[in-house]
């Protein structure tokens, strides 16, 4: 508690301030600090990557970029030997179609799933990526596409250990058959990963 005096120009008693902001002030600071040691005690970083959309010449085939993918980012890799724990908070899939030429097409989605290692044949067939409701359709002369996922639910929002940990989803794809080996584009895939408990 901070006092101050002023005694006025016509010489009339002395004024007594009191101000109570002690106690609120010590409160900001300790918030400060507390919030400080929060962030110090996690990290979050963009696990990147661009892989190409290939056709297959034997049959149609599947491409996705889900938990397992993410983990093995450089980033994911340098921050998990530091860290305990993550989760993924969102993840964004910039999807590019860069051959005019292409015959083959391809189709593409998001999933939210709770696998063990890679997304079953349910989760990838092409029933299930084409009725998903963000589901985008790769052919020859589409723009840029581009898929979002976010987690969702208490599942998908806890903290998973780095060495083991349940895929939540993420993009799926599917890719026409074609005659011969033929790339159809190129997708930027983009994690936003949360790692805590250091080590």
């Amino acid at each position: 508690m901070a006092r101050s005096g002023n005694r006025s120009r016509r010489g009339g008693r002395r004024v007594l301030q009191v101000r109570e902001d002690g106690d609120a002030g010590a409160a900001r600071i300790d918030r400060a600090i507390s919030s400080m040691r929060v962030s110090e005690s996690s990290t979050m970083v963009l696990c990147k990557t661009t892989f190409r959309i290939l056709t297959s010449t034997t049959a149609p085939l599947n491409q996705e970029w889900t938990y397992p993918q993410v983990a093995a980012t450089d980033d994911f890799v340098s921050l998990a030997q530091q860290f305990n724990e993550f989760k993924v908070k969102f993840m964004k899939f910039e999807i590019y179609h860069t051959n005019p030429t292409a015959t083959a097409f391809a189709v593409a989605s998001t999933c939210h799933a709770s696998v063990s290692g890679p997304l079953p044949s349910t989760w990838t067939s092409e029933a299930a990526i084409v009725d998903a409701p963000d589901a985008k359709y790769l052919q020859p002369g589409s723009e840029k596409q581009v898929l979002y996922w976010n987690a969702s639910g208490p599942q998908e929002n806890e903290y998973q250990d780095v060495n083991s940990f349940i895929n939540h989803g993420g993009y799926r794809s599917l890719l026409d058959q074609s005659a011969t080996s033929q790339a159809l584009g190129t997708v930027i895939a983009t994690a936003c990963v949360v790692f805590r408990g250091r080590h």
